[in-house]
């Protein structure tokens, strides 16, 4: 799916609070969570990409609330090696982690009744 680009200013007008640098380094992994969830499906009304686009800047939210991550380095659960301790927090769904859950959460309300979201098998 080709996902509408969202400049910085249409992002703002949208609702979207942080600083111009936050944004950009959250803006790809947000682009590919919601491209991820919608599958093969493209927006093509002007109110789905209106959804689409307050659906990019809610998932920019959370990956920067995840330190702009992209997700890399999440975990399910919490590993301890001697000393080294790495906590993915608690998982509500086996294999996805917190990142993953808030991500989803964030793009199923947003474009719900849209049509856009995948409901097939990913061949």
């Amino acid at each position: 799916m080709k996902i509408p680009a969202l400049s910085y200013t249409e992002y703002q007008s949208l609702g979207g609070k942080l600083p111009e640098e936050a944004f950009k380094d959250s803006y790809m992994a947000a682009q590919a969570w919601v491209r991820y969830y919608c599958g093969y499906n493209e927006a093509e009304t002007e109110e789905d990409i209106t959804a689409v686009k307050q659906t990019v800047v809610a998932a920019i939210a959370v990956d920067n609330a995840y330190g702009a991550s992209g997700g890399v380095g999440e975990s399910a659960s919490s590993l301890s090696i001697g000393s080294f301790s790495v906590s993915g927090g608690v998982s509500q769904e086996p294999g996805a982690s917190c990142y993953q859950q808030d991500m989803q959460r964030v793009i199923y309300m947003g474009l719900s009744g849209t049509g856009l979201l995948f409901g097939g098998l990913d061949a």
